[in-house]
């Protein structure tokens, strides 16, 4: 349970700052160096409870080079896009929108939990959603394939042991 706890922070709080510093910002630094440092936080603190994945499709990638349990993937995209939601809401309760012109912006959004997000507050078409989950996940896919097959496969005895060195016969 404490690793989907840790995918709900950790989304939560990367939607949120995506979301408090999306809204109404122009061209800047700022915006993106506040979502990269909270990503980094959050990676940091949940990073050893869950992977930090984040989003939905990271989390499929893990799947495909079977670096997660099958049965843990609907339980981590339930709490990332959980998490999401739960931070677009807050931000499109607290942050005064209406005091804000979006503007068109790509909403370019490579997460579908951010993809989430950013349809529900506004700044995204829900009729563009499709094609964030289709493109990321596909993505995911590709991704993931293609690592498998430029990297040899992990190591899978330990290299430390506890045994004593092997000694040669004569």
């Amino acid at each position: 349970m404490n690793k989907y706890i840790a995918e709900f922070i950790g989304t939560f709080f990367l939607v949120l700052t995506i979301g408090c510093t999306g809204i109404g910002a122009g061209a800047g630094v700022i915006a993106p160096l506040a979502i990269g440092a909270a990503l980094m936080v959050m990676v940091f603190a949940g990073g050893h409870i869950s992977g930090a994945h984040y989003n939905p499709a990271v989390t499929l990638g893990v799947l495909i080079r079977g670096k997660v349990n099958a049965t843990d993937v609907v339980p981590y995209w339930v709490a990332q896009l959980a998490g999401a939601a739960v931070a677009a809401v807050i931000v499109s309760k607290v942050v005064m929108t209406g005091a804000f012109a979006v503007g068109d912006i790509s909403g370019g959004a490579f997460n579908p939990a951010v993809a989430l997000g950013i349809c529900i507050l506004g700044i995204s078409s829900w009729a563009n959603i499709w094609i964030y989950l289709l493109a990321d996940l596909a993505a995911a896919v590709l991704a993931a394939i293609i690592f498998q097959l430029i990297n040899p496969p992990m190591q899978t005895t330990p290299i430390a042991t506890d045994e004593p060195p092997y000694e040669t016969p004569e």
